[in-house]
């Protein structure tokens, strides 16, 4: 990780570029340190180079942690762990290591793996910091009790909604513990003219968790949904609709990665038959700027995927979180309904009735929604800035 300046050298661990939310996340984050810290070398350990890493020239992409930390997934590869001098040296000579923005840090995600990575970086004597992270409270006593520790050893923990500040503060109260945003919010703005009447959909077959629980089995909404969108087709509130995710395009046993194209496609087939020539899906992998291209297209979005409801909002187009998990809420919540959300199950079945003044009176919407944005963006630009007062 030699620098050609005399800027700091930072490592970015668990890029998962599989889904283009994180990669919007990694594009943000590497823009805001590298401005906060002039001259600064920001490298992202990621998975899935060989997939998708000609598709991000502007992401300083290197060999995934697990070699070093000794830690092996289903998607650890053999180039993976061949590369492991590559990344050693990475490792030594980086002088702050981030843990990526987002949700993992979740008990049912099994996060065992990447805590022991953080404690093995920490017994390295790397400094260690999170970065607007979502954090549960842990149930098993000894996943809880480590990962504790790695909390309190951090230099920085920053977090996304205040569920997670409140489980922080359990473990550690002190002046590195900040309240900030997803930095996603901070991907740079695609605007575009939608067509009237248009609406995207981003199905997700993931579970939906709150409080360690998964409210929602998978596929179980699709149905409702189709039933939903084959009323809003049928009264005119949407005259096409455009099913597309931010996860999409990469599936396959050999890289054990969920593929919202199965749902999509499930839910064009649900929608009734004479409704379903104004729907269409859209396949392959999105890259977060075709992804918010896409949305910028339409006039509103409803989205099962926090990620895909942010990437809307920063192209301006309303857009409606059909997801009850504690992030989604803790959102819609702070943004005091401007990005709106679901408050549980049972409203997938009214979800034509929630997107529905997004339809028809788009303005509105994006005049509250835009207002919420740009308060998640003055909270998000805190993090690069709180990372460089720790390394000057």
């Amino acid at each position: 990780m030699a620098s050609t300046s005399d800027g700091p050298r930072i490592l970015i661990t668990d890029g998962w570029l599989a889904n283009a939310g994180d990669a919007a996340s990694y594009i943000a984050t590497t823009r805001s340190l590298k401005q906060a810290l002039p001259g600064a070398r920001v490298a992202i350990s990621a998975h899935h180079r060989a997939l998708v890493s000609h598709l991000y020239p502007e992401l300083d992409l290197v060999p995934p942690l697990d070699s070093v930390v000794g830690s092996s997934w289903t998607w650890t590869s053999s180039d993976d762990i061949a590369e492991r001098p590559i990344i050693e040296q990475i490792v030594d000579e980086a002088d702050l290591v981030v843990a990526a923005g987002g949700g993992y840090l979740l008990e049912r995600y099994q996060p065992e793996a990447r805590i022991r990575g953080f404690e093995a970086l920490l017994e390295r004597g790397k400094r260690l910091a999170f970065y607007s992270q979502s954090i549960g409270r842990f149930r098993d006593p000894n996943l809880r009790s480590r990962l504790g520790a790695v909390l309190r050893e951090a230099d920085l923990v920053l977090v996304r909604d205040e569920i997670s500040l409140e489980i922080v503060r359990e473990q550690r109260d002190d002046d590195g513990i900040h309240l900030t945003a997803d930095e996603a919010f901070l991907f740079p703005a695609c605007r575009r003219i939608a067509r009237p009447h248009s609406l995207m959909v981003t199905p997700s077959p993931h579970p939906w968790e709150r409080d360690g629980d998964n409210e929602l089995p998978d596929e179980s909404f699709i149905p409702e949904a189709a039933a939903a969108l084959g009323r809003l087709l049928s009264s005119g509130a949407a005259r096409s609709v455009t099913v597309a995710s931010t996860a999409q395009g990469l599936g396959g046993p050999e890289w054990a990665l969920e593929d919202d194209s199965v749902v999509s496609d499930a839910i064009h087939a649900a929608i009734p038959a004479h409704l379903r020539n104004r729907a269409t899906v859209r396949r392959g992998y999105l890259t977060p700027w075709q992804y918010a291209a896409l949305a910028a297209e339409h006039t509103a979005l409803i989205s099962m995927r926090m990620h895909g409801a942010i990437l809307a909002g920063t192209a301006g187009t309303p857009a409606l979180m059909a997801n009850a998990s504690d992030k989604a809420r803790e959102l819609a919540r702070r943004t005091e309904g401007g990005i709106g959300g679901i408050a549980d199950r049972s409203e997938i079945a009214e979800i034509d009735e929630l997107i529905a003044p997004l339809l028809e009176n788009p303005g509105e919407a994006r005049l509250r929604q835009n207002g919420a944005v740009e308060k998640m963006q003055s909270l998000a630009s805190r993090n690069a800035k709180l990372v460089a007062e720790r390394l000057q």
